[in-house]
C-alpha cells in the first residue's frame, strides 16, 4: 500500500523547538476546548501560523523537534487542524513515543529538509520510498526509512490500537 501525504509546507525554523513553549502551554492551553487550542497553534512562537494551516498541510521542523515535555495541546491541535505528517531533521524521543502511541501523525526524519523546503512550498511525502518531493522547486530530499512494523502501527491508529488488532487476530484463530 502506497502512503503519501500532499500539502503545503508549514515551516518552523530552528532546532530544539520546545512544543510546550511554542503552543503556549504555560497559558493553560490544555484546559481549552480543542478548536480553541487549534486556533492558537504555535502562538508561543508565531501567532500568524495558525490561520495559515489548512487540512493536509505538512509541518516542517529542525533538529530535535518536540524537545522538552510534550503536553496534549500539540497533538490535539494537529488532529483538529488535519496535519497528518510532520517532517523534521530529527525528533525528540518523547514526541516519537507520543506519535506512535496515538497514531495522530506520521513523523518522518529527513536530514536537510529545512534547507530544501520553504514556507508554503507544495510538497509530497512518500513514506514507502522515503522521500520528500518539493513540487514548487522540483527537488527531492531523501529521508530515513520507515520500517514495515512502524507503518503497520501507524496505519492501525497507533500502538494501542495496533496491539488491540493483534490480540483480536490472535483470539479469532
Amino acid at each position: 500500500m502506497s502512503i503519501q501525504f500532499k500539502g503545503n509546507a508549514i515551516t518552523l525554523q530552528g532546532d530544539n523547538l520546545n512544543l510546550d513553549t511554542a503552543m503556549g502551554w504555560y497559558l493553560g492551553m490544555d484546559a481549552l476546548p480543542p478548536t480553541e487550542i487549534a486556533a492558537k497553534f504555535m502562538s508561543g512562537i508565531n501567532q500568524e501560523i495558525a490561520p495559515l494551516v489548512k487540512q493536509g498541510d505538512i509541518l516542517i521542523g529542525g533538529k530535535n523537534f518536540g524537545f522538552g515535555k510534550v503536553h496534549g495541546a500539540f497533538m490535539v491541535a494537529i488532529g483538529v487542524l488535519g496535519i497528518k505528517c510532520i517532517v523534521a531533521e530529527s525528533f525528540s524521543t518523547q514526541l516519537l513515543q507520543i506519535a506512535l502511541m496515538t497514531g495522530v501523525a506520521y513523523l518522518v526524519e529527513c536530514p536537510g529538509v529545512l534547507d530544501g523546503v520553504d514556507m508554503g512550498d507544495e510538497i509530497e511525502v512518500d513514506i514507502n520510498n522515503s522521500v520528500v518531493v518539493n513540487k514548487t522547486k522540483s527537488t527531492t530530499i531523501a529521508c530515513k526509512e520507515f520500517s514495515p512494523f512502524l507503518i503497520d502501527v501507524m496505519n492501525s491508529g497507533g500502538h494501542i490500537k495496533h496491539l488491540a488488532k493483534k490480540v483480536a487476530e490472535r483470539n479469532s484463530n
